[in-house]
């Protein structure tokens, strides 16, 4: 049995929504408030790359689809992985994660707008 489509786009919104409260944390310089989405994010992105995986097709019948799906999922996972690190970061460390945690973010939206053209 594949996933649905409507299925698959929940679970992306739901991923959608905690990229945007980790990028809301980001903003307001308080990253530990963000943690149980980061958490939370890491989970989610993992069960969609196994099951896109695991049921070819499922995402959806053209291969470069659900590269560009996977490719999103790994970004946004590797986002929430350097986001949890900002907790023990100081200084240019800090810094550094902050800015591969955008830019990780803006390139995951970037594969999702690709995933949904095609």
């Amino acid at each position: 049995m594949t996933e649905s489509a409507e299925a698959l786009d929940d679970r992306l919104a739901a991923v959608e929504a905690l990229v945007a409260q980790m990028e809301a944390t980001l903003a307001s310089g308080q990253p530990d408030a963000g943690l149980p989405a980061a958490d939370e994010l890491v989970g989610l992105a993992n069960g969609l790359v196994d099951d896109v995986r695991d049921k070819p097709g499922a995402a959806h019948e053209r291969p470069e689809a659900q590269a560009e799906l996977l490719a999103a999922l790994h970004v946004f996972r590797n986002a929430a992985f350097a986001f949890r690190r900002l907790g023990d970061a100081a200084g240019e460390r800090r810094r550094a994660l902050l800015e591969a945690c955008t830019a990780m973010i803006d390139q995951g939206r970037d594969h999702l707008v690709r995933f949904r053209l095609s």
